[in-house]
Formats: C-alpha cells, sequence, structure tokens
C-alpha cells in the first residue's frame, strides 16, 4: 500500500517537472497545494487489488451406459393375474324331445290273464334346474301316442340329476327318484307309482341350447311289468 502511495507522488512530480520544461524552477505556491492534495488524496483512498474470483469446480455428470438386455432385465416385471377358473352357473331348462317306450307283461304276476310286449312311441317334456356342475333335479312327463298293439303309457316324475363332465362340452349324468305310470290298451293295465331311475347324455351346442340322450326305466319293483324309454331331444337353458 505504500509503494502505492509514494508511486503516485513520484508520477505527479514527473509531471510536473515535465511540463515545466524540464528545468527545475522555484516551486509556486499552486504548485505545493497541488501536491498536498495529490497526497492526501493518495492517503485516503485505498486501492485494493483485485484477485479473479474461484469459481468452483462443479464434477461433470456421467451417465453410466447400461446395455439394452441390463436395462430390460432391470424394468420392474408385471404381475400375471392368475387365470380364473371358470364355474358352472345354475340355470333352469326345459326341454322336448321324442320318446320310444316298451311295455313288457311277460312277468311272473299273480292273477293276470294277458302276457305280451308292447312297442309304443310320443314326446318327452321335462324341464329342470342345476344347482352345480355337479347335482340338479329335473320332472319329466311321457306321453305315447303311436300304437303297436293298442298299448299307451302316460309317465310323470321328480328325479334327482346327478352329472359328471367329461369334456367341456359333454356331461354324463344320472337319473333317480319318484314317478307314476300307467298303460292302456289290450295288454294288462297297469297303474303303479314308485321308483324310477336312469342315465344319460348331455351335450351343449350353443350357451342356451343343448342336446340329450337318455333311457329311463318307469317304474321299477319286483312281480310288475317292465317299463323302459329311451328319449331324445334338445334342452333350452335360461
Amino acid at each position: 500500500m505504500k509503494s502505492i502511495k509514494l508511486s503516485l507522488i513520484a508520477i505527479i512530480g514527473l509531471g510536473t517537472v515535465i511540463y515545466a520544461g524540464g528545468d527545475i524552477s522555484p516551486v509556486t505556491p499552486y504548485e505545493t497545494e497541488d501536491m498536498e492534495m495529490a497526497t492526501e488524496y493518495a492517503t485516503q483512498v485505498e486501492i485494493t487489488p483485485t484477485t479473479p474470483k474461484t469459481v468452483a469446480s462443479v464434477p461433470p455428470v456421467v451417465v453410466p451406459l447400461v446395455p439394452k438386455s441390463k436395462q430390460k432385465e432391470t424394468e420392474p416385471k408385471k404381475e400375471v393375474e392368475p387365470k380364473k377358473e371358470t364355474t358352472h352357473n345354475s340355470r333352469a331348462y326345459i326341454g322336448l324331445g321324442g320318446v320310444v317306450a316298451q311295455y313288457d307283461t311277460n312277468c311272473k304276476c299273480s292273477n293276470h290273464t294277458l302276457s305280451g310286449t308292447d312297442k309304443t312311441g310320443g314326446v318327452i317334456l321335462k324341464a329342470g334346474y342345476e344347482y352345480n356342475q355337479y347335482i340338479g333335479i329335473e320332472a319329466r312327463g311321457i306321453k305315447t301316442m303311436i300304437k303297436e298293439d293298442g298299448g299307451e303309457i302316460e309317465h310323470i316324475g321328480v328325479l334327482v340329476k346327478p352329472s359328471y363332465p367329461v369334456s367341456k362340452n359333454t356331461n354324463l349324468y344320472g337319473l333317480v327318484g319318484w314317478a307314476k305310470t300307467t298303460t292302456s290298451g289290450s295288454l294288462r293295465k297297469t297303474d303303479v307309482d314308485g321308483l324310477a331311475f336312469g342315465a344319460g347324455m348331455d351335450y351343449t351346442v350353443s350357451e342356451n341350447i343343448s342336446l340329450f340322450a337318455d333311457y329311463e326305466r318307469l317304474f321299477q319293483k319286483s312281480d310288475a311289468p317292465k317299463l323302459d324309454a329311451v328319449s331324445m331331444g334338445a334342452n333350452y337353458r335360461f
């Protein structure tokens, strides 16, 4: 700091000498005042040397290059929802079809005078409800009109229907329950009620339509005529 002040004084003095032409002449009162003002100004003003500001060095951001294969590995895996198993819908249905029945009176029956076998045909109408794919209940009625030996059969029954799906569209089922059957014609007249049973198959064609074929023993009792029926038709599911 002192060196700077002395340098200013020397520059001012040298400028005065040069301006005077190099001659050393008596110092005038004006020159003395100028020197004093310059010295006083130099003592008041402090010149602070500036230094360049240091800029904090920021390390460069380096983005690591990840191979595409690793990027795929690091991606979160999507959770795959388990497939929901399709369940059998509980539905009501009605069915209509044709039936061929056989009435065999050749049995060890007491107090009968007529015997023989009669075949007849007609229609079957049924309605049922499936609680699930394994169990249901069905009511059915059979009425024959086509006569071979003049015999006709009327049959109504309420049957439990256990089922088992053997494929996506095919079910096997059984029939067991109560039924009432009457016959008419030239052979022995029958009017009985009791156990009836059978078995069949159901094939689904569409969401609402299925085909069926089954066999039913219309009435089962010892010392009674044999009444058998084979039915085929279609079911409509609601």
